[in-house]
């Protein structure tokens, strides 16, 4: 941590934007929202994401849109389904660059996670590192290791597995046909 953060007291922090393929990278609304969201909720709570920076990403018609970032809000475009988190080549990447005391933001559960145990097992081994982690699709407080926060996010995963796998099957059925 760098002694200008020690001194204005700002929280070390870092963001997780995630879309599902490469195409949908292309597709700069999603990856607009969850970061000026990420970006939006650090800033009110003292959280420090890093210098600011513009991160380039091809739109659909070919021409070159800068999304505003910070340094540490990272960008994935991988699909979820079937990849743990701490699987994954980005998330790794952060999960390694992680300290006691970080806080680590995402926009929407459903970004990170796609499997209710690895939400529940990945977000653990977070914590267990000392990390703050934050859903904010659920709330602007970080995650806490208790009954109920668990209890909560073990329904918000489960959701999402379901969506997950209804979407499949209406692939299937609409490609079978």
């Amino acid at each position: 941590m760098s002694t200008d953060l020690i001194r204005t007291g700002a929280k070390r922090g870092w963001g997780y934007v995630r879309v599902s393929s490469a195409e949908q990278f292309e597709h700069v609304s999603s990856i607009v929202a969850q970061c000026s969201y990420i970006i939006s909720v650090a800033d009110r709570k003292g959280i420090d994401l890093g210098a600011p920076r513009l991160m380039p990403v091809a739109a659909n018609d070919g021409t070159i849109v800068e999304v505003e970032a910070r340094e540490r809000v990272i960008f994935e475009a991988i699909s979820a389904y079937g990849v743990e988190f701490l699987q994954r080549p980005m998330a790794t990447q952060l999960y390694d660059h992680l300290q006691d005391g970080d806080h680590l933001l995402f926009a929407k559960m459903d970004r990170a996670f796609r499997d209710t145990s690895d939400t529940l097992n990945s977000t653990k081994r977070i914590i267990g590192k000392g990390v703050n982690v934050y859903f904010l699709d659920m709330s602007d407080e970080p995650y806490r290791d208790s009954a109920m926060f668990e209890f909560q996010l073990t329904l918000a995963a489960a959701i999402a597995r379901m969506e997950s796998k209804r979407k499949g099957e209406r692939s299937r059925e609409a490609f079978e046909q």
